[in-house]
């Protein structure tokens, strides 16, 4: 079975097994519906497809793996639930996410398809260009420093339009850390020090997530990703701002936020062995190269704390007009 990890993403989870997809999490004995289709909103009858019941996970088999599949699952007599991989099969990279499906305020989901997160795009195959022109990716929005690019500069299919907006804070430098970590000194790196970079990236780095929450918030906005380099700080930064704005618990934004580092898990041990090998002590790189929840809710508080909550951080720190937080509940919940 595919070792990709699924996010808690409430009731349903959908992993690739092959060629197959396995939706997990139906009650056992439930009656289940499933309509495999390729267009996150077409509104698809239940009238054919497979029917299963639940308790074992259900296999949809032979999906297209060229296809980016969304799969329309009744159970019992409850209204259809869209469930889509939340990873997405590339080859080259690790941490290419849809934010969708996750459950928002007034009984509604964050739509399929829309907005992704991502790390570092530069190793993208030919393969992975046309999987990414067929979910029709439109813009990315590149958080990375100017050395960054330069180092690693993206590859990108034909169809999508690249914008930049470099986030680069003094207390959270790329370039630095990574000197450091290659040399094997990983001390310092922990928790406080994690947390410390990400209110800073709030503080001083707002404007840069305010313009990309209004790429997202635009009138007819098309798909769109947001990465840096392992799609964990700056994009999960960007990526809890747009989920709390659109309702989502900060339980599941916390969720959302660690499983970086079962997406990522091949690179940690990558730099893990590293550091090893430099003579420094890998345990010191658990919160640097994870995604430990603690971070993450620290950012979180501080907004409420500092800012009067996420609306007011938007509009007065990130200057995002308030009417497109409104657009942005319009374009992506339903």
């Amino acid at each position: 079975m595919d070792p990709r990890p699924e996010a808690p993403d409430a009731e349903l989870l959908l992993r690739r097994d092959g060629s197959d997809l396995l939706i997990l999490g139906a009650p056992a004995g439930a009656r289940v519906q499933v309509v495999l289709g390729f267009d996150p909103d077409a509104d698809e009858p239940l009238g054919a497809g497979l029917t299963a019941v639940g308790g074992a996970p259900i296999r949809v088999p032979a999906a297209d793996l060229a296809r980016r599949p969304y799969l329309s699952v009744r159970v019992g007599e409850a209204a259809p639930q869209r469930v889509a991989e939340r990873i997405l099969p590339l080859h080259g990279t690790q941490n290419f996410r849809d934010l969708g499906g996750y459950p928002a305020a007034g009984g509604l989901r964050v739509r399929w398809g829309r907005v992704f997160r991502a790390d570092g795009l530069h190793a993208l195959t030919a393969p992975d260009h046309a999987y990414l022109e067929g979910i029709g990716l439109d813009l990315v929005c590149d958080f990375r420093s100017d050395h960054e690019v330069e180092e690693d500069p993206n590859r990108l299919p034909d169809s999508a339009s690249y914008e930049r907006f470099p986030v680069e804070d003094a207390s959270m430098q790329p370039r630095w850390i990574r000197e450091r970590v290659e040399a094997g000194d990983v001390s310092g790196f922990d928790e406080a020090f994690m947390a410390r970079g990400y209110v800073q990236l709030l503080e001083n780095q707002a404007a840069h997530f305010g313009a990309v929450f209004e790429r997202i918030a635009a009138p007819g906005a098309r798909p769109l990703v947001y990465h840096c380099s392992a799609g964990k700080d700056r994009t999960g930064v960007m990526s809890a701002l747009v989920l709390r704005a659109l309702g989502v618990s900060e339980e599941v934004v916390v969720e959302d936020y660690v499983l970086t580092e079962s997406a990522t898990r091949r690179r940690i041990e990558m730099m893990k062995l590293l550091v090893r090998l430099r003579g420094g002590d890998p345990a010191g790189m658990a919160a640097l190269m994870g995604a430990r929840p603690g971070v993450i809710r620290v950012a979180l508080e501080h907004v409420e704390r500092e800012h009067g909550g996420i609306e007011r951080y938007l509009v007065r720190k990130a200057r995002v007009a308030p009417e497109a937080i409104e657009q942005l509940r319009e374009n992506l919940l339903v």
